[in-house]
């Protein structure tokens, strides 16, 4: 099967993944009543997302730099009250791929490869070349790096669990430098970035100079019901 999915890793991003202790979805909330008045020249936030088997809320973030997230997570995010904690994840080289048509009828999961020192990187390629798999659309990969060392994310729609074991299974328990697996599913996932921001960050830079000069209007372009 032919595959047309592009596969140009974009710059770093990172997840803020925050835990609560007031309301299950108090800060994903806060994050859909507020994202607007978050962005500024040096942070995008581009979706949130609740993970139901930790019940973290994850923001992904488009920042400048350094500097610049640890502003946004001091003034938007730990100075809530329901916030107990907040890890953040450096999203290596992402890679996004187009979604299916069908994405109302689908589940999410994210794929968390555990790696044996020194084999992320080659693992981060294998699972970017995954194509043509029977029920398992790959909506992202990113090769991942917190304080707790190195992993593999990857994003997955399916219909359901056993499908999800199934590729699991087949496609990634077999890859030499595997050390461990964990999948949790996701819920509540919105985009919060326009299509014109979305079109800009993501997309390799080549085709974003070919948009700069068109007339965008975000009130035609704001999805934040759609997933990415």
């Amino acid at each position: 099967m032919s595959d047309d999915r592009k596969i140009e890793p974009h710059h770093d991003m990172y997840i803020a993944k925050v835990t609560t202790s007031k309301g299950k979805n108090k800060f994903l909330e806060y994050v859909l009543a507020n994202y607007d008045g978050m962005q500024t020249n040096d942070i995008t936030p581009m979706f949130v997302y609740k993970s139901l088997n930790t019940g973290e809320t994850g923001v992904v973030i488009d920042a400048k730099d350094t500097n610049a997230l640890s502003a946004f997570l001091i003034e938007r995010v730990r100075n809530r009250d329901e916030v107990v904690s907040v890890k953040v994840d450096n999203m290596v080289r992402p890679v996004f791929f187009d979604r299916p048509d069908n994405i109302d009828d689908l589940k999410r999961f994210t794929v968390t490869v555990v790696c044996e020192p020194m084999m992320c990187k080659g693992i981060y390629k294998q699972m970017v070349d995954l194509t043509g798999i029977e029920g398992i659309s790959i909506t992202m990969v990113a090769y991942i790096m917190n304080d707790n060392g190195q992993h593999v994310t990857v994003t997955v729609l399916t219909q359901d669990v056993g499908t999800l074991n199934a590729f699991v299974e087949a496609h990634v328990t077999p890859v030499q430098g595997v050390s461990k697996i964990s999948v949790s599913e996701l819920a509540h996932l919105r985009k919060l970035s326009t299509k014109f921001e979305w079109k800009r960050t993501v997309q390799p830079i080549a085709e974003w100079e070919s948009l700069i000069g068109r007339d965008y209007d975000d009130r035609v372009y704001k999805d934040v019901d759609q997933g990415c």
